[in-house]
């Protein structure tokens, strides 16, 4: 018969049944504690293993996304480049042949664009509404929208606006030669569906009461020098 002095002893009992007397002896405990430090362990390691396996992962991508990041903003700054070198080449080609047409379109003479240029207004490219004229300490403004009416997702180009006042017609924006205005030389837009313009005609001393028989027009020119858009609008029928 076996030593119980040194064993401890659980009874248990279910309902109604006879209760079950179970000892466990010391070795009994001590390999029971040993199989669940053994178990702790191994689950130790496959944890912290775990850990450092997709920590390693995740400096491995933070360290690749920021080599790509950097990759991606030089690429940016290479192309922001290539199209500045781009546009200062398009834009000398286009002085040089400007520089060798001594006319503009025969239906707008005042400005000189490109001798293979179409005048297309009639295609309903942009439009211009919405306009309105206001005085500002005998400085008038000129609002409008200028919207994209054709099936482009985007429309770019040149405007021109041309003030006749009194004796006087003045250009903005203001060029360089009154002599030989370039359709370059427009203020450059681009536009998805429309933009609020204002178009500032300043240090002229612009008297209402003589607005009576003044006009403004609005001329647009694709990047190509296409003549898109051509309209006048007297303004004392916008002036607020």
């Amino acid at each position: 018969m076996k030593d119980n002095s040194k064993s401890f002893s659980i009874i248990l009992q279910k309902g109604a049944n006879p209760p079950k007397h179970y000892w466990l002896y010391p070795k009994t405990i001590k390999n029971i504690l040993l199989s669940f430090s053994f178990i702790f362990i191994v689950v130790s390691s496959v944890a912290i293993g775990l850990s450092l396996f997709y920590l390693g992962d995740y400096f491995t991508f933070l360290s690749t996304k920021k080599t790509l990041d950097n990759k991606i903003l030089a690429l940016e700054l290479e192309i922001k480049d290539e199209r500045a070198n781009w546009e200062s080449e398009r834009r000398k080609l286009e002085n040089i042949a400007l520089e060798k047409t001594n006319k503009g379109l025969s239906s707008l003479q005042l400005i000189k664009t490109l001798p293979q240029a179409k005048d297309i207004t009639k295609d309903l490219i942009v439009e211009v509404d919405n306009m309105k004229v206001s005085l500002n300490q005998n400085d008038l403004e000129f609002h409008f929208h200028l919207s994209n009416q054709s099936t482009k997702n985007r429309i770019s180009g040149r405007l021109f606006t041309v003030f006749n006042y009194q004796n006087k017609v003045l250009i903005y924006p203001p060029p360089k030669d009154l002599e030989s205005i370039k359709f370059n030389e427009g203020e450059f837009f681009s536009i998805a569906r429309f933009r609020r313009s204002l178009i500032p005609f300043k240090n002229e001393n612009i008297i209402a009461d003589k607005l009576d028989s003044s006009t403004l027009k609005v001329i647009i020119f694709s990047l190509e020098g296409d003549l898109i858009f051509e309209k006048s609008f007297k303004v004392k029928e916008i002036l607020e």
